[in-house]
């Protein structure tokens, strides 16, 4: 279903949305024939007897009998295992509800959240982004407001606004969206115990976890508690840096304490510390990752790493390769690049590739377009995985990432530049496309993403995120958008406010000690960041670990939200300044709480993350760029896709369990 749907959907990217309402019914009409097909109890019991006759002894290799489980549980999803009548539609009835509730707490998620302040208590906020900003009317006039419910705007005013007031109540405009998503969350919670229960489960976290690779609700926490107290005491150590650098603000006109950080403070003066104690100029180191060389620049070095190499398809070739004859027709937008993506021979004769030489499609929508994104998707999706057709032949994949970065008026003068604290982020959807582009598998649904658990899935792109961080990548994807041209020179220049045509320009390739600067910068709240990770797993596992309906029925989500993470995280919020258990709605705006993809599940990013710290440190981080480590990887554990267990892929690959050694030497934690 994913191979005939995936693709289609990409035109909800685009500007005619007639062509979305059409795909729209052909979702409904495919998803409905995808449906009766598990419904079918006829073939639920042949499928069945399969497994069952297979299940302690079989000729089938890994990959069928992977697919023999996937295939059967698609039946047992439907309720097919329960007896016919009243059970089992009382079952299809809470998925029913369960999926509704999704909707309408996603719907929830758009409502707008609107707050206004005066050009004095928005001072620090860039004059870019108070551009963006409607004027007030009534009794908001001669105010400013923004959404503060899209993320890129909340978080740059929070980062910039120098009054605390501001920030503080931008932070709860935040966080007070859809209260109406809690009630949504809560009868989502029982309804998911209820379903669990059915399918002879203790609790949803223990039905959740039982398809991925931690197995067992007990493996994860034994995680999460093992893991927390460490990274909570790094936090502490960051937390007293920014609470000096607090106090010693001159124009703090503090709610709470003058010299603590509290939620609505941390990212203000984490951008301080970041700017005075690793003297880093965002605007300035921006200017070296223009995106028409920066990303291409990307693609080159991971085609050293995994032995592949990317073809741009535009012009001639693009309408040599159109069934239309017009290029235009490939992509579902024009500012979409299109890439062929190909082995490189001498990688192929010397490692144990597979397939014809040909990987597929890689399509790159890069920026942020009004109206159909919303200012804060960064995603990839492989939206035709690869599988081999009935014939034989090979149906190779094709995948898109989706990024927002804000497009250049002149891209010939002034080219659109790449914030660097984005940049992990792109290295990030691309090491999804990797993924996807270098399994190589038997069905779509064993390959790359598609097949992986949640907790897998994330680790591949996160692995490629730390190349942001390595001096050798970052000489390579530099380059001043000034050199481009004596027009950009004299831009630039004008820029810095010189009409001297001999103005000195800056390197063309970011130094050294800018680039060791660079690096060092993303030192900064390391440890914050990865709390907010684990405090949300463990609130995941709280939420969906109830063992009686009664115990769900009682729970208060906002309450438990708010208190776990005070306590978790060790982060001062309002509940330190009065504020009580129920400040605020952050329960009712994460997603993944609600998503059947990740509920029960959240954990799977810190998860991830150890073994993507694992991997770097233990075989990239004095060589990042060594072919035969590379290749090593994408054949032994790329390459075979979901088709055998993904973690015995790891463990044979590291010659060993997995150490989270490398994730503390990440975050700079010490375990003696």
């Amino acid at each position: 279903m994913r191979a005939i749907l995936n693709p289609l959907f990409q035109y909800q990217l685009a500007a005619n949305q007639d062509i979305y309402k059409e795909v729209e019914k052909v979702h409904v009409d495919t998803f409905a024939a995808f449906t009766s097909t598990f419904l079918n109890e006829s073939y639920f019991k042949l499928v069945d007897h399969v497994f069952q006759t297979n299940e302690n002894g079989t000729d089938l290799d890994s990959e069928d009998q992977t697919l023999l489980s996937l295939f059967r549980n698609g039946f047992v999803s439907q309720g097919l295992v329960l007896p016919a009548g009243t059970q089992r539609d009382e079952y299809n009835a809470k998925l029913a509800r369960i999926d509704e509730l999704t909707d309408k707490y996603m719907a929830g998620l758009k409502d707008p959240s609107f707050v206004y302040f005066t050009a004095e208590e928005l001072d620090g906020v860039s004059t870019q982004l108070l551009q963006t900003f409607e004027k007030g009317t009534g009794n908001e006039t001669g105010k400013l407001g923004f959404d503060a419910g899209v993320v890129s705007t909340f978080t740059e005013v929070a980062t910039t606004a120098k009054n605390e007031t501001t920030r503080f109540v931008a932070f709860l405009a935040y966080a007070h969206r859809a209260p109406e998503n809690i009630g949504f969350l809560k009868e989502q919670i029982e309804l998911r115990l209820e379903v669990a229960q059915l399918l002879n489960y203790t609790t949803w976290v223990d039905y959740a976890i039982s398809s991925g690779v931690a197995r067992s609700r007990d493996t994860v926490l034994d995680f999460i508690a093992d893991v927390g107290p460490k990274v909570r005491s790094k936090v502490e150590e960051e937390l007293a840096a920014l609470n000096e650098i607090k106090s010693k603000d001159a124009v703090v006109s503090p709610v709470g304490d003058a010299d603590v950080v509290y939620r609505w403070d941390k990212e203000y003066y984490g951008e301080i510390e970041r700017r005075t104690k690793y003297d880093v100029d965002a605007e300035k180191t921006a200017a070296y990752f223009p995106v028409n060389f920066t990303v291409p620049a990307i693609l080159d070095f991971y085609g050293k790493i995994y032995g592949i190499y990317f073809d741009r398809i535009q012009g001639q070739d693009a309408d040599a390769l159109s069934p239309t004859g017009k290029g235009s027709d490939l992509v579902w937008h024009p500012d979409v690049w299109m890439y062929a993506v190909w082995d490189n021979d001498a990688y192929r004769d010397a490692y144990k590739v597979n397939g014809t030489g040909f990987r597929g499609y890689l399509h790159l929508d890069l920026f942020y377009r009004e109206g159909v994104k919303d200012g804060s998707s960064e995603y990839e999706q492989c939206w035709s995985p690869g599988y081999i057709g009935p014939d034989g032949c090979e149906v190779l994949p094709s995948v898109m990432a989706l990024l927002e970065f804000e497009k250049s008026d002149n891209e010939d003068v002034k080219p659109s530049l790449i914030p660097y604290a984005d940049l992990p982020g792109l290295m990030h959807e691309l090491g999804h496309c990797m993924h996807d582009l270098l399994s190589t598998t038997k069905s779509a649904q064993t390959h790359g993403t598609v097949g992986s658990p949640s907790d897998f899935v994330e680790f591949p792109s996160q692995f490629m995120e730390n190349f942001s961080r390595v001096p050798e990548a970052l000489k390579l994807i530099t380059k001043h958008w000034s050199s481009y041209s004596p027009e950009a020179a004299e831009a630039w220049r004008k820029e810095q406010g010189s009409n001297a045509t001999d103005a000195p320009l800056p390197p063309a390739t970011m130094p050294d000690d800018l680039i060791a600067q660079v690096i060092k910068s993303t030192e900064n709240a390391r440890a914050i960041r990865q709390i907010g990770l684990l405090t949300l797993a463990q609130i995941d596992q709280d939420l969906y670990g109830f063992k009686t309906v009664s115990d769900a029925e009682g729970v208060d989500p906002a309450g438990l939200f708010n208190t776990v993470y005070r306590n978790f995280s060790g982060i001062p919020d309002p509940t330190d300044i009065g504020g009580g258990i129920h400040w605020g709605n952050f329960v009712g705006q994460i997603d993944q709480f609600s998503r059947d993809l990740y509920a029960g599940t959240l954990y799977s990013y810190a998860w991830c993350f150890v073994y993507a710290e694992d991997l770097f440190y233990s075989f990239f981080v004095d060589d990042p760029f060594n072919a035969e480590v590379g290749m090593r990887y994408r054949t032994e554990v790329l390459q075979p896709g979901a088709s055998t267990d993904q973690l015995t892929l790891l463990t044979n690959f590291l010659g060993r369990a997995v150490s989270k050694d490398g994730y503390y030497k990440y975050l700079g934690v010490s375990t003696t």
